[in-house]
């Protein structure tokens, strides 16, 4: 079957691209479970420090408040007819005394009525202050409401997480490329049905604990915490990597970009130099060598002939990722179409179609054809090839079981795989579905099609 799109694929999810991934949580366990297997260092913020937060206890409110490292303010403390402050009450604690919100609620310059649209509150860190890389806390307002929370401003890296109601939920993402801004933004709220939010015990990852430490993850899902594959894709973030930035032009792959390297140590003993496709002072994106042995495993990272930083990973024999069009492991799943008329016939479409921005991706319908005709869905990721066998690898489409015909090596580019998938004629005008792949009992990111 078709490998047109590899090159569009290389250039999208392992070479060129230099995003993480936001991922979402709803179980604060899980999320610090998370931030301990990243070796994040993890920051309480509960807002009982009277030090800190003595001048906006309410009714008293304040333009920002600074604490650990976070200046805090509303989500429109510029506001022509009231600005809009930050304050802590005992109405929105979880636990101690003192929880968070803005006074007055929403956006104040949204008249008859004011307020309760657009709530929410903007946290940024403060000069010299490390960068972020995970945030999580629990919210509560009016029932039926939701938020986003939306990093450094981007809109293309943002998590919509909700309900919101009168308990208090726990709400957390991880972005293993950094930020250092957030906004929580209710958005369910209209002027007929008003909705606020409050907020308390935040947790925030910052730089690893360690000096010198990285986070290793799927260059094609960006999941934080989860194992890697040998023969996969693998980005790797943390800070002074390299001296500059440099991706590699042809195969096979170099050792050694702008003056780095990378080492894996596994679970052996043994020692591999990774294959490089880029590097940056922040990011790496390399080939986890195929004889690298299953279990625990160090990566380090050297400029010249120095260790410049290392960090732990989990190396199972299969940890599938796909590639998504917008390289960020979510939403329009980079992949072809490809339909086998009666007579074999064949064409080959994109799934997707993108717009000249960043995160512009979006997915476009595939047209099953006549009765006779037959669709195939070509997938492409990384982490794949060490499959036990075919039956252990399979696929849906929305709540449809779809046929997997082969889940291997593209055969073109190292570390891409390709899994080719039977799209069953019970989807048609369906619409937009999510694809769910499954490696032996490890299930891949999610991402979408549509489906005429």
């Amino acid at each position: 079957m078709s490998k047109r799109l590899g090159p569009y694929i290389l250039l999208l999810g392992a070479a060129l691209t230099a995003q993480g991934q936001v991922t979402t949580y709803r179980s604060e366990p899980e999320f610090l479970a998370a931030l301990s297997r990243l070796g994040y260092a993890s920051v309480r913020e509960g807002f009982e420090e009277d030090a800190d937060w003595g001048p906006a206890r309410s009714p008293k409110t304040a333009p920002s408040i600074t604490s650990q490292g976070i200046v805090w303010t509303s989500s429109h403390p510029g506001a022509v007819t009231t600005p809009s402050h930050i304050t802590t009450g005992n109405g929105a604690a979880r636990t101690g005394l003192w929880g968070l919100f803005s006074s007055p609620h929403g956006d104040p310059d949204i008249v008859s009525p004011t307020g309760f649209m657009r709530d929410g509150f903007i946290g940024t860190t403060a000069p010299g202050a490390a960068r972020l890389y995970g945030l999580g806390g629990w919210f509560t307002g009016l029932f039926g409401g939701k938020i986003l929370i939306v990093l450094d401003g981007d809109e293309t890296r943002r998590a919509e997480l909700g309900p919101l109601d009168n308990e208090h939920r726990f709400y957390g993402v991880i972005d293993t490329s950094g930020f250092a801004r957030f906004e929580v933004r209710e958005v369910e709220g209209t002027r007929e049905d008003q909705k606020y939010v409050f907020a308390d015990d935040f947790t925030f990852a910052r730089q690893p604990a360690e000096p010198g430490s990285v986070v290793c993850v799927s260059a094609a899902s960006f999941l934080a915490g989860l194992a890697l594959a040998p023969g996969s894709i693998a980005s790797v973030f943390g800070q002074g990597l390299a001296a500059g930035t440099e991706r590699a032009t042809a195969l096979p792959l170099p050792a050694r970009l702008v003056g780095t390297a990378v080492s894996i140590k596994d679970s052996a003993g043994a020692e591999h130099q990774a294959p490089l496709y880029f590097v940056s002072p922040n990011q790496i994106n390399c080939l986890v060598p195929e004889g690298v042995h299953a279990g625990p495993a160090t990566l380090t990272v050297i400029r010249g002939d120095q260790a410049a930083a290392s960090g732990a990973f989990q190396v199972d024999l299969a940890a599938p990722g796909l590639f998504a069009a917008n390289a960020d492991g979510k939403g329009a799943a980079a992949a072809l179409a490809l339909k086998v008329t009666a007579d074999g016939a064949r064409t080959t479409e994109p799934t997707f179609q993108c717009g000249a921005g960043a995160g512009s991706c979006v997915a476009v319908p595939i047209d099953l054809g006549a009765d006779t005709d037959q669709v195939f869905l070509l997938l492409f990721g990384t982490g794949i090839r060490g499959r036990s066998v075919l039956a252990a690898v399979n696929a849906r489409a929305g709540d449809a079981p779809a046929e997997v015909l082969y889940a291997g090596p593209q055969g073109e580019f190292a570390g891409l795989d390709q899994v080719n998938v039977r799209l069953p004629r019970s989807l048609a005008g369906r619409g937009e579905l999510d694809v769910v792949l499954a490696v032996d009992g490890k299930t891949a990111n999610p991402v979408r099609i549509r489906v005429k």
